[in-house]
């Protein structure tokens, strides 16, 4: 169960280490120096940053982990990212502050649900295993906005709230939804007998909607894990090995990494898998279709 959890944190790094992007990221560390209550409008993005908006997020995702963002600073929080979001040049002022007010509810929101009440206040990560999560996660964040805002003076597309915690499923016609609930909403232990539910969906065609963790390639994809949510590892909940399916897909041709929502429809395979004596799944499904989930 550990040494699963592990794999997958380290698999979301790796994620967003490989995928592709028309902007560099950064690999250096940003430095967040703890910031006085009272200060309106920290200084985000440190000078001679070579990516604004990754280091930018990096150090909103940091107060987030390590101090807790308050409701009533929404505001502030939303003018924080507009900031950012200037500094890195992307999109017009108008769309800066609708991407920069949803993107500061949103992260609100997934406090709420990811962040431990009775979690410590701290000034600095743990360790580097912890920045590293940190640094992923603010690097997934800004190659959302980089996909969605262009560069200023270029068209793009419309705000499309990608960075929901979960996502619903509308599955196509004669596929059932899964839900992540059923699934993953039990203690799963090595070797116990699954709940009914769960093994009834043995050979059944569903559909279910989450996020991409690329296991090597990030093009012509035939083999991923999808989860529910890419914040669990952010604030030390990893999923379990019940929480993450492995798709595979069918066919000649395979996809491309995306850093969005999808969803995927398919026959479901239910049981145990063990290699080299640990359950490495307990869920795979043989993708007939994998679609945009937004």
């Amino acid at each position: 169960m550990a040494r699963f959890a592990v794999v997958v944190c380290l698999l979301v790094v790796a994620v967003v280490a490989q995928a592709p992007d028309s902007r560099p990221v950064s690999g250096d560390v940003a430095k967040t120096e703890s910031r006085p209550a009272s200060r309106p409008l920290p200084v985000d993005v440190p000078e001679g940053s070579t990516d604004p908006l990754v280091d930018g997020m990096r150090s909103i995702v940091t107060e987030m982990k390590l101090r807790g963002l308050k409701v009533e600073d929404v505001d502030m929080i939303g003018d924080r990212i507009r900031i950012v979001l200037e500094k890195a040049n992307v999109g017009d002022d108008v769309r800066r502050r609708i991407e920069a007010s949803a993107l500061a509810r949103q992260l609100l929101e997934i406090q709420k649900d990811y962040r431990p009440k009775n979690e410590p206040v701290r000034d600095r990560p743990r360790d580097a295993a912890e920045e590293s999560v940190i640094r992923t996660v603010a690097e997934f964040l800004a190659r959302d906005l980089y996909r969605r805002l262009p560069v200023s003076g270029t068209p793009g597309s419309s705000h499309t709230g990608t960075m929901r915690a979960t996502v619903d499923v509308k599955p196509p016609e004669g596929y059932s939804a899964l839900t992540w609930k059923t699934i993953g909403g039990f203690e799963y232990t090595e070797g116990m007998k699954l709940p009914d539910d769960v093994k009834a969906l043995h050979g059944k065609k569903v559909a279910i909607a989450g996020y991409m963790m690329a296991l090597d390639e990030v093009e012509n994809i035939r083999e991923f894990l999808l989860v529910e949510s890419l914040w669990s590892c952010c604030f030390g909940t990893p999923p379990t090995v019940n929480q993450v399916l492995v798709i595979r897909i069918e066919g000649k041709k395979g996809i491309d990494y995306t850093s969005g929502p999808i969803q995927v429809a398919g026959i479901l395979d239910v049981g145990e898998k063990v290699e080299d004596g640990f359950v490495t799944s307990v869920y795979r499904l043989k993708a007939d279709k994998v679609l945009p989930a937004e």
